[in-house]
Protein backbone atom coordinates (compact mmCIF):
# COMPACT_ATOMS: atom_id res chain seq x y z
CA UNK A 1 0.00 0.00 0.00
CA UNK A 2 1.61 3.49 -1.13
CA UNK A 3 4.40 1.90 -1.87
CA UNK A 4 5.95 1.27 -6.07
CA UNK A 5 8.10 -1.20 -6.97
CA UNK A 6 11.43 1.09 -7.28
CA UNK A 7 12.55 4.50 -6.86
CA UNK A 8 9.80 7.48 -7.21
CA UNK A 9 9.14 9.11 -9.97
CA UNK A 10 11.49 12.22 -11.64
CA UNK A 11 8.49 14.89 -10.59
CA UNK A 12 8.61 13.35 -6.49
CA UNK A 13 12.16 13.53 -6.77
CA UNK A 14 12.48 16.64 -7.70
CA UNK A 15 10.52 17.59 -4.15
CA UNK A 16 12.77 15.50 -2.30
CA UNK A 17 14.84 17.45 -3.40
CA UNK A 18 13.66 20.60 -2.62
CA UNK A 19 12.50 19.47 0.64
CA UNK A 20 16.21 18.80 1.05
CA UNK A 21 16.86 22.08 0.73
CA UNK A 22 14.53 23.57 2.98
CA UNK A 23 15.13 21.38 5.78
CA UNK A 24 18.66 22.85 5.42
CA UNK A 25 17.41 26.27 6.30
CA UNK A 26 14.11 26.18 7.44
CA UNK A 27 12.38 24.70 10.53
CA UNK A 28 9.55 22.15 10.11
CA UNK A 29 7.12 24.76 10.87
CA UNK A 30 8.26 26.78 8.23
CA UNK A 31 8.28 24.07 5.85
CA UNK A 32 5.09 22.96 6.17
CA UNK A 33 3.39 26.67 6.00
CA UNK A 34 5.76 26.55 2.75
CA UNK A 35 4.41 23.14 1.54
CA UNK A 36 0.61 24.51 1.96
CA UNK A 37 1.72 27.82 0.29
CA UNK A 38 3.16 25.86 -2.91
CA UNK A 39 -0.25 23.51 -2.93
CA UNK A 40 -3.16 24.37 -5.19
CA UNK A 41 -6.17 24.71 -3.15
CA UNK A 42 -7.81 21.67 -4.36
CA UNK A 43 -4.56 20.06 -3.10
CA UNK A 44 -4.67 21.14 0.33
CA UNK A 45 -8.63 20.71 0.91
CA UNK A 46 -9.09 17.19 2.25
CA UNK A 47 -12.51 15.74 1.93
CA UNK A 48 -12.84 13.64 4.65
CA UNK A 49 -14.50 10.80 3.30
CA UNK A 50 -15.20 7.86 5.16
CA UNK A 51 -13.33 8.86 8.45
CA UNK A 52 -10.41 10.35 6.51
CA UNK A 53 -8.66 13.34 7.93
CA UNK A 54 -10.91 16.18 7.74
CA UNK A 55 -9.04 19.11 8.25
CA UNK A 56 -5.50 20.95 7.43
CA UNK A 57 -4.87 20.72 11.43
CA UNK A 58 -4.90 16.99 11.84
CA UNK A 59 -2.04 17.18 8.75
CA UNK A 60 -0.14 19.49 10.32
CA UNK A 61 -0.09 17.70 13.42
CA UNK A 62 1.10 14.51 11.48
CA UNK A 63 3.46 16.88 9.77
CA UNK A 64 5.18 18.04 12.70
CA UNK A 65 5.53 14.51 14.66
CA UNK A 66 8.43 13.71 11.83
CA UNK A 67 12.25 14.48 12.04
CA UNK A 68 14.03 15.66 9.62
CA UNK A 69 16.98 13.27 9.74
CA UNK A 70 13.92 10.87 9.32
CA UNK A 71 12.52 12.41 6.17
CA UNK A 72 15.99 12.83 4.94
CA UNK A 73 17.10 9.20 4.64
CA UNK A 74 13.71 8.52 3.41
CA UNK A 75 14.08 10.74 0.69
CA UNK A 76 17.41 9.45 -0.14
CA UNK A 77 16.52 6.21 -0.08
CA UNK A 78 13.24 6.59 -2.28
CA UNK A 79 14.89 7.98 -4.88
CA UNK A 80 17.35 5.23 -5.42
CA UNK A 81 15.49 2.26 -4.44
CA UNK A 82 16.22 -0.21 -6.88
CA UNK A 83 13.43 -2.51 -8.50
CA UNK A 84 12.98 -6.02 -6.41
CA UNK A 85 10.10 -6.67 -7.01
CA UNK A 86 11.20 -10.57 -9.01
CA UNK A 87 12.72 -10.95 -5.03
CA UNK A 88 9.50 -10.47 -4.08
CA UNK A 89 7.17 -12.40 -6.37
CA UNK A 90 9.73 -15.22 -4.96
CA UNK A 91 8.59 -15.33 -1.50
CA UNK A 92 5.45 -18.21 -1.39
CA UNK A 93 3.21 -15.74 0.47
CA UNK A 94 0.04 -14.35 -1.42
CA UNK A 95 0.23 -10.29 -2.24
CA UNK A 96 -1.98 -7.44 -2.31
CA UNK A 97 -1.07 -4.25 -4.37
CA UNK A 98 -3.55 -1.53 -2.54
CA UNK A 99 -3.21 2.18 -3.83
CA UNK A 100 -5.23 5.39 -4.39
CA UNK A 101 -7.36 5.83 -7.67
CA UNK A 102 -4.36 8.99 -8.28
CA UNK A 103 -0.81 8.42 -7.11
CA UNK A 104 2.11 11.05 -8.87
CA UNK A 105 4.54 9.34 -6.44
CA UNK A 106 4.12 6.05 -8.28
CA UNK A 107 1.65 6.06 -11.70
CA UNK A 108 -0.70 3.99 -11.26
CA UNK A 109 0.20 2.19 -14.62
CA UNK A 110 3.81 0.77 -12.55
CA UNK A 111 1.91 -0.49 -9.78
CA UNK A 112 -0.54 -2.29 -12.43
CA UNK A 113 2.10 -3.93 -13.61
CA UNK A 114 4.08 -4.58 -10.02
CA UNK A 115 0.80 -6.45 -8.79
CA UNK A 116 0.71 -8.16 -12.48
CA UNK A 117 4.31 -9.12 -11.73
CA UNK A 118 3.49 -10.34 -8.83
CA UNK A 119 0.22 -12.10 -9.24
CA UNK A 120 -1.22 -10.02 -6.79
CA UNK A 121 -4.51 -8.75 -6.20
CA UNK A 122 -5.07 -5.48 -7.06
CA UNK A 123 -7.37 -3.11 -5.64
CA UNK A 124 -7.23 0.83 -6.58
CA UNK A 125 -9.62 2.72 -3.84
CA UNK A 126 -11.64 5.29 -5.39
CA UNK A 127 -11.77 8.89 -3.83
CA UNK A 128 -7.92 8.24 -2.69
CA UNK A 129 -4.98 9.59 -3.57
CA UNK A 130 -1.52 8.45 -2.62
CA UNK A 131 -2.59 7.70 0.96
CA UNK A 132 -5.29 5.49 0.70
CA UNK A 133 -5.40 4.92 4.62
CA UNK A 134 -5.78 8.42 5.49
CA UNK A 135 -8.05 9.70 2.76
CA UNK A 136 -10.56 6.41 2.45
CA UNK A 137 -9.53 4.75 6.04
CA UNK A 138 -12.71 2.50 6.21
CA UNK A 139 -12.62 1.17 2.27
CA UNK A 140 -9.22 0.77 2.84
CA UNK A 141 -9.50 -1.40 5.92
CA UNK A 142 -12.39 -3.18 3.58
CA UNK A 143 -10.18 -4.19 1.05
CA UNK A 144 -7.07 -5.46 3.38
CA UNK A 145 -9.78 -7.41 5.94
CA UNK A 146 -11.57 -8.59 2.14
CA UNK A 147 -8.01 -9.67 0.94
CA UNK A 148 -7.03 -11.50 4.08
CA UNK A 149 -10.19 -13.00 4.76
CA UNK A 150 -10.16 -14.79 0.92
CA UNK A 151 -6.67 -16.72 1.70
CA UNK A 152 -6.64 -20.31 2.87
CA UNK A 153 -4.28 -21.68 5.44
CA UNK A 154 -2.30 -23.28 2.69
CA UNK A 155 -1.93 -19.82 1.33
CA UNK A 156 -0.58 -18.09 4.76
Amino acid sequence: MASGPAQISASQQERVKLLRDALAVMTMAEVWDAIQAMEAPEETATGGLDGGLDNRADLRRRWMGNKPAQLLATGRQLCSEPDRVAELAAVPLPFHVLSGALDDTWPLALLDDMAARLGARRTVVEGAEHSPNTDRPLATARSLADFWDARTDSEL
